[in-house]
């Protein structure tokens, strides 16, 4: 799992996801929040529902941010040579300079 804040806007993370798997980096989007998955929240609603309660909607910024500018790496990469390794970190930086911005 890696942040990168530059990431966030648009769809800047979809591009960087694109251009790594064009240099042999998979990566992933990761999770949907859960304040967000439609099932989840299908599921919520009807418990409340239920039990005659009100579903508390509440912001999680945090969650959203996070969910915008994650990616996510195979874990089978930390079991990679020091070679492996540096290659895909290079791949990252690459990735991130050009589709991040140069401030990334």
């Amino acid at each position: 799992l890696l942040r990168v804040p530059a990431l966030a806007e648009g769809d800047r993370r979809a591009a960087a996801l694109q251009a790594l798997r064009a240099e042999g980096v998979g990566a992933a989007s990761g999770y949907i929040p859960l304040h967000r998955n439609e099932a989840l929240l299908r599921e919520s609603k009807a418990i409340a529902e239920r039990l005659g309660q009100p579903y508390p909607e509440l912001p999680c910024p945090n969650a959203d941010t996070v969910s915008r500018d994650t990616m996510w790496l195979p874990q089978t990469y930390m079991l990679g040579n020091e070679e492996f390794t540096h290659g895909v970190a290079d791949a990252i930086l690459k990735v991130v300079r050009v589709v991040g911005g140069a401030s990334a």
